[in-house]
């Protein structure tokens, strides 16, 4: 009776265990599907101009800090949306953290974080500093593509 309990035993530890790697492997799937949405950030910003003048876009720069809260809310609610990750694909997405490149920032007069900046050929389209609702950010973000079109 005892080999027969633990025998038993050791078979329902295998299946929990299987079990939990299965569902631990469907989570992690599932992410990956959810957000393949997700558009592509650089952090050059040398690279994102040279990019930019190659395609026509212009670039969406996001100057932010592992430690601010607001810059957090973009990532969560503005950033990883699907109606984002859409209009994105007329600009060229770079990120800027002040902490690792400061004298860039520095240079672009960023003082308070998040500051958004719409760049093209030079000149800037439009600036968002502070946290913007998605809608609102989205219409800051049309803007930026529309008037990239009359320079």
């Amino acid at each position: 009776m005892a080999m027969e309990w633990k025998g038993l035993r050791n078979t329902l530890g295998a299946l929990i265990l299987f079990g939990g790697l299965v569902f631990a492997e469907v989570r992690v799937i599932h992410n990956k599907v959810a957000n393949t949405h997700l558009p592509k950030w650089g952090t050059d910003l040398q690279a994102a101009k040279a990019e930019s003048n190659k395609t026509g876009k212009p670039v969406l720069v996001d100057f932010h800090a592992t430690w601010c809260e607001p810059c957090r809310e973009y990532d969560e609610e503005v950033f990883n949306q699907e109606d984002f990750a859409e209009l994105s694909k007329k600009f060229v997405l770079c990120s800027i953290d002040i902490d690792q490149q400061g004298q860039l920032a520095q240079s672009y007069g960023v003082y308070g974080i998040p500051d958004i900046r719409f760049l093209y050929h030079g000149h800037t389209l439009g600036k968002v500093v502070g946290f913007e609702d998605s809608p609102e950010f989205l219409m800051d973000m049309t803007k930026a593509a529309d008037s990239k079109d009359i320079r």
